[in-house]
């Protein structure tokens, strides 16, 4: 099965469905998620319009939704709002086998609120519990249905439909709550002030930023930002802002022939050095054997 195609811009992830279709179904297995020197690739932080929600077969991989940690084991059913802001950090040893390791759908928010009016009141809690074995029964046959008939669905997509339609009713049983009810003040605020410094860095990565600058920036004293921005990410802002500057840079990479320095400088690296090492240690090779590996069809 072909995974679907996501694009990113500022944190915001884009998500393109099939065939007109008002879901997608991603499978995450050992293939879709290694980069061509075979080791696992995680996704920053990021968020969409669409609800996402993620069954797990195997493994306990780290999910940071809203600034709280959940650690999905094999069976869990985690449900990702609208605009919430989530990223996986994955369990390798789950990638050891050639096996599913988790199903992922995507389903677009205009349809949730067509076919509940009041959707903008209600809220899902993150994780479902539902122990018939009706979850799993579906991703399953959904899965099966997205790999066999991928491209022309012909008239699966009204199995397709049915079963989906079906997995709606299950996580909106057992997990769609009133906001008020589930969303409390501070963690919408957290939330918030957490999206606002990922938009600060994807506005001004190019510049040399600074922590404190950033902090007073949100109204943190340094200590307290670092507090912040680990528990709600799971790595330092530094980390991060370095891992944005050279996913940045990896785009521009391939896209042109520019001088390693000059995407370095432009991405917010001091030197070429230090973005040379940085992308080393991200992606496994030097800049400008990606880039050769890129145009060779082989990455």
């Amino acid at each position: 099965m072909s995974n679907n195609n996501m694009q990113y811009e500022k944190g915001l992830q884009i998500i393109e469905f099939w065939n007109g279709l008002f879901f997608s179904i991603r499978q995450i297995d050992n293939e879709s998620t290694r980069d061509q020197n075979n080791r696992i690739t995680d996704v920053l932080e990021h968020w969409h319009p669409e609800v996402e929600i993620i069954y797990t077969f195997l493994g306990h991989a780290q999910h940071y939704i809203d600034g709280q940690v959940y650690t999905a084991y094999p069976g869990s059913l985690f449900v990702i709002n609208s605009q919430s802001i989530h990223k996986v950090v994955s369990d390798p040893e789950a990638f050891e086998s050639a096996d599913v390791v988790a199903v992922v759908v995507h389903v677009k928010y205009e349809i949730l609120k067509f076919l509940i009016p009041d959707m903008d009141e209600k809220y899902f809690a993150t994780e479902i519990k539902e122990d018939s074995g009706e979850v799993s029964e579906i991703v399953e046959r959904l899965t099966c249905l997205r790999r066999e008939h991928d491209g022309e669905l012909s008239y699966h997509h009204f199995l397709v439909n049915s079963l989906l339609n079906k997995l709606l009713y299950l996580v909106c049983k057992n997990g769609l709550k009133e906001k008020n009810s589930i969303v409390t003040i501070g963690c919408k605020k957290n939330t918030d002030t957490l999206r606002g410094i990922l938009e600060y860095v994807s506005a001004h990565y190019r510049e040399p930023v600074q922590q404190m600058e950033i902090a007073r920036e949100f109204f943190f004293t340094k200590e307290s930002f670092s507090r912040f921005f680990k528990k709600n990410t799971g790595m330092t802002f530094g980390e991060y802002l370095r891992l944005y500057r050279v996913k940045m840079a990896r785009k521009e990479l391939v896209e042109s022939d520019r001088l390693i320095l000059d995407i370095a400088v432009d991405n917010g690296f001091s030197d070429a050095r230090g973005f040379i090492n940085t992308f080393k240690s991200v992606y496994g090779t030097s800049p400008l054997q990606y880039r050769k590996q890129y145009r060779d069809g082989t990455v």
